[in-house]
């Protein structure tokens, strides 16, 4: 009878030592998921921070566009200033034109005046009265 009894014992103590490595072995399963869903979310979050690393380079070189546009927009102010300063100037140019033909017209009409008093004194110089050129 003792022997059975030991034997009960022995079974006894190898169920609950199966028992309590399939606990374990439970428990390491759970561990190991927990840390492959770690390793997902870490994955995650560094796909998270490159995609925003890329963003950061876009604004980066959206930002030096707007440099670049920035001193383009200065270039065009400064190509408007040339431009009304020329504006001005042809102005001036029309006007020193005018007193050009103005003085031209002078010029003109002097000639004329003085041809009306040639006329007078010399009739042969006008080429009317008799036709002989007096040059």
């Amino acid at each position: 009878g003792k022997l059975t009894t030991h034997r009960d014992a022995l079974k006894s103590k190898l169920s609950e030592a199966l028992a309590a490595a399939e606990e374990k072995d439970k428990e390491i399963n759970l561990r190991k998921s927990q840390a492959t869903s770690l390793q997902d979310e870490v994955d995650v979050l560094r796909v998270a921070l490159d995609s925003a690393n890329d963003d950061m380079e876009g604004l980066k070189s959206s930002l030096k566009e707007m440099e670049g546009l920035k001193s383009s927009l200065k270039e065009m102010e400064g190509l408007k200033e040339e431009a009304e300063g020329l504006r001005r100037s042809l102005k001036e140019t029309e006007g020193l034109k005018k007193g050009l033909e103005e003085m031209e017209g002078l010029k003109k009409r002097l000639k004329e005046v003085e041809g009306r008093k040639d006329d007078k004194s010399t009739p042969a110089d006008s080429g009317l009265n008799g036709g002989v050129d007096g040059d």
